[in-house]
């Protein structure tokens, strides 16, 4: 019985906490009509995709991670949390 009480209190916690790991923006870069890149972020992406704005995700930054936001496609979708 003490098992079932420690794995619900516990896994509780590990749901709540865990949803704002798997929604973290990553860091992007992007690149003007001359080719040259420059560090960016999901706001200025989603405002500018319909100028036709290029960008990547920075992988070798610390802040970006493979999460919902890339299996689920939602980096320009409107969150509130």
């Amino acid at each position: 019985m003490l098992i079932f009480y420690v794995m619900a209190f516990t896994s509780g916690g590990f749901i709540i906490y865990m949803y704002d790991y798997n929604v973290i923006k990553p860091d992007l870069i992007c690149y003007d009509p001359q080719g040259n890149f420059q560090s960016c972020n999901s706001t200025y992406v989603c405002d500018n995709l319909d100028k036709g704005i290029n960008y990547t995700v920075d992988w070798d930054s610390i802040n970006t991670i493979d999460n919902w936001i890339f299996q689920l496609d939602i980096l320009c979708k409107p969150f509130s949390g």
